[in-house]
């Protein structure tokens, strides 16, 4: 279970970074 957390953790960090860059 915790794995999972850790693992959409990752992708959101990686998705808000990606979609920042974007925006800015």
């Amino acid at each position: 279970m915790s794995i999972l957390i850790q693992y959409l953790q990752f992708y959101r960090q990686l998705f808000l970074s990606h979609f920042s860059a974007s925006v800015l």
